[in-house]
């Protein structure tokens, strides 16, 4: 083996790991924390964060001790780790501690993988330097250990859901982890070895501050392909076709573009270097053009792809054009470009979130690209550019006219409208190159205004919109009803004329089999629990002496389910409602509680599978009478969940029954449900009465789903995921077997 192979092995190696541990620990804690975003976005603001503090230290050591005498201790550093983890294996769970639940995660990862996860975030930069000061030929380019460094990450994300996550449970896949990194620091020690290094001491020549214009530089380009990448992954899964796994390809896209720029000969178009104003103008429209149900699914999510692999190669080409010729600041490089990544990420997880009801961090990228741009000395007169971009908000508002007689295809005015739009904004935007005050004028403009822009393209009357942590979602007016209505999965609907107010819809209405067994007076339900509020549909349902807890994760469903809805306040009875993660609340309500528990989560395509394992099943059957029924409903387009649930249900013992509800109007969505009991004679009686039919065993190829062991790629329904990225419209129907 060369020793530049050697070398970038190593980089290879760690970047895998490192993103690897990141998607196990995520899995780990999903059940002792729950499904709150305050968890995973917790878990991501900690690893950008360490990696940042990785890229600090690795400068500060570099500059005190130089490469020659750290190497040394950098070799010695890797092994304290295995004093913990790697050393010995991750705890499944975790004692609760009494504090705030995003402190609580930043202790335990700084615990579980803090150190291991530190060493690993500094190698890339170290051997950078390594690289450098060896007699190795290719130390005049230590950037490619950093296109290296992002292929390792590449792989570990795409072999995760495909490979790991499908054959192996958790222990296994930690076992190979930590072989993975015993071999990782036997390959250092090696290094330090075969690769000596020719600096003899630190070199004393001070360095000079690094110019604020290329400090911008680093900071902006780094944030926005992060934003870029970010915002197109809320577009795309919530607002376009949430399919399974759709979220990996931006983060390849992103990952991609790094290792195409620093790779050993950097490969970006000549046009994209420069001409970023046209691709603005151009992802102007797209954006819009996607709001309007038209354009085929697919064609929706090539074009904002397109958007995030041209943004993010420029972006990266210009990290790579800038980056600093004096190798001396190479820690103090990649240290700069991990806050802009950081404040990037924050910005789009945390911030955008409680500022804007639309995704207008996909125009802030651009902005700050323009801020970037700014730095730059151009002397042109102002008044041109303004109008210029006056011109170009002028369209984006007007042309949402041509929409005003919505037809189910593309009349040809409309596609000449489409097609000028497509030609003119990028136009108009190529000739703010020489204004850049303007061009980033007009994108703040475009930031601050894309709800009301996104409002005039709306084919579909939206009475309210919210956005928080959990997505966005609208309440829409047609049909005489309002719809809740989260991306592109409806969560009911209610009449809105008063006389018809009481009727329940969608998936809970009088035939469906949950309203069946509501309405029946042969059990006796005078407890229920219910995880998943919706707009609060099977309320109409409760009765007076009945006691029923309501759990659900969103904390503005409630609000929302109250404000706009009716179905809350008619409700009869006592009902307690409870904000947080259901399976967690669950375990603090007495043991033999529930004679039906209701489970109501499934519907989108970010499936809560901590609710579906056998530790949730064992929580459920503790938490149930003795005759009590746990009802799942397990409608969704993409998977079928009945499979692993009736074959973990069989590992405990119990019975399942499955019914699907018919639609019986038109505002009725046709409905799949799972009862699990471990009465026989309940399972007959549901059996008998409302004809649910019992479930045949599972078969033994279906793997149990525990809180070890879990993923959802060999339940995806295929033919519902290729019909529905081939159909022509993006509808707001109703998530199907």
């Amino acid at each position: 083996m060369k020793r530049i192979h050697l070398i970038q092995t190593i980089a290879f190696l760690s970047a895998l790991l490192l993103f690897q541990i990141e998607l196990i620990i995520a899995k780990l804690f999903l059940p002792n924390f729950g499904g709150s975003y305050m968890v995973w976005g917790a878990c991501v603001v900690f690893f950008q964060a360490a990696l940042m503090l990785g890229y600090r230290y690795s400068q500060a050591v570099v500059e005190k001790f130089g490469i020659e005498r750290y190497r040394i201790m950098h070799a010695a550093l890797a092994l304290l780790p295995l004093l913990s983890f790697p050393g010995r294996a991750l705890p499944m769970t975790f004692d609760a501690l009494p504090w705030p639940l995003v402190l609580s995660v930043f202790w335990h990862l700084c615990i579980l993988i803090g150190p291991v996860f530190f060493v690993l975030s500094t190698t890339s930069v170290i051997w950078q330097m390594w690289l450098v000061a060896s007699d190795l030929p290719e130390r005049n380019n230590p950037y490619v250990l950093f296109a290296v460094s992002n292929a390792g990450s590449l792989v570990a994300l795409l072999t995760y859901p495909f490979l790991v996550e499908l054959y192996l449970d958790l222990p296994a896949q930690q076992n190979i982890w930590r072989a993975g990194y015993l071999v990782f620091v036997l390959l250092q020690w090696w290094a330090f070895k075969i690769i000596p290094v020719k600096e003899a001491k630190p070199r004393k020549v001070e360095l000079k501050p690094v110019k604020p214009a290329r400090l911008i530089h680093w900071l902006c380009y780094s944030a926005a392909g992060v934003m870029m990448f970010l915002a197109v992954t809320n577009i795309v899964t919530a607002e376009i076709a949430p399919l399974p796994l759709l979220w990996v390809a931006p983060l390849v896209i992103y990952l991609v573009s790094f290792i195409l720029n620093f790779k050993k000969k950097p490969y970006c178009p000549r046009w994209l270097r420069e001409d970023i104003h046209s691709v603005a103008g151009f992802a102007v429209v797209i954006y819009f053009v996607v709001q309007v149900p038209l354009l085929p699914v697919l064609l929706d999510m090539f074009l904002l792809f397109m958007m995030t692999y041209l943004v993010c190669m420029h972006t990266q080409y210009r990290l790579y054009q800038s980056r600093p010729g004096d190798h001396r600041y190479l820690p103090f490089y990649y240290f700069i470009v991990s806050v802009g990544s950081l404040l990037g990420g924050v910005f789009v997880s945390w911030i955008m979130p409680l500022l804007s009801t639309a995704y207008a961090e996909y125009f802030a990228a651009f902005l700050v690209i323009a801020a970037a741009l700014l730095t730059e000395r151009r002397r042109r007169r102002i008044l041109p550019g303004i109008l210029m971009a006056f011109a170009a908000i002028i369209l984006m508002m007007m042309w949402p006219l041509i929409f005003s007689q919505p037809e189910v295809r593309l009349t040809w005015i409309q596609f000449a409208g489409l097609a000028g739009l497509l030609v003119l904004v990028p136009l108009v935007f190529s000739n703010l190159r020489d204004h850049p005050a303007a061009f980033a004028g007009c994108l703040a403009v475009f930031t601050v205004l894309t709800p009301l822009i996104e409002t005039r393209w709306s084919l579909t009357e939206h009475i309210y919109r919210y956005r928080n942590y959990y997505g966005a979602g609208k309440v829409r007016l047609a049909d005489g009803a309002r719809t809740l209505v989260h991306g592109t999965t409806i969560h009911g609907s209610q009449y809105v004329q008063p006389a018809l107010e009481h009727i329940p819809l969608a998936y809970y209405g009088y035939r469906s089999p949950v309203g069946e067994l509501l309405q029946q007076d042969v059990i006796r339900l005078e407890r229920m629990g219910i995880i998943g509020l919706g707009i609060g549909t099977m309320a109409t349902y409760f009765r007076p002496d009945q006691t029923v807890d309501i759990f659900e994760l969103d904390p503005d469903i409630y609000q929302l389910a109250r404000t706009h809805f009716r179905f809350l306040a008619r409700a009869k009875g006592t009902v307690r409602y409870h904000t947080g993660d259901g399976r967690l609340l669950l375990g603090e309500i007495p043991d033999g509680t529930y004679d039906l528990l209701i489970i109501d989560a499934f519907s989108g395509d970010a499936v809560p599978v901590h609710l579906l394992t056998r530790e949730a099943l064992e929580l459920y059957r503790r938490k149930v009478k003795p005759d009590g029924v746990v009802l799942f409903h397990i409608s969704n387009r993409y998977f079928f969940l009945g499979a692993p649930l009736t074959a973990t249900a069989r590992s405990l013992e119990a019975e399942a029954a499955i019914k699907e509800g018919p639609k019986t109007q038109e505002l009725d969505q046709s409905s799949l449900w799972l009862a699990v009991t471990w009465d026989p004679a309940r399972l007959a009686t549901l059996v008998r009465e409302w004809n649910w039919s019992h479930v045949s065993p599972a078969s033994p190829r279906i793997r149990v789903w525990t809180d070890r062991y879990h993923t959802v790629l060999p339940y995806i329904e295929y033919s519902n995921l290729w019909r529905d990225s081939m159909f022509l419209l993006k509808r707001l129907n109703a998530p199907v077997r």
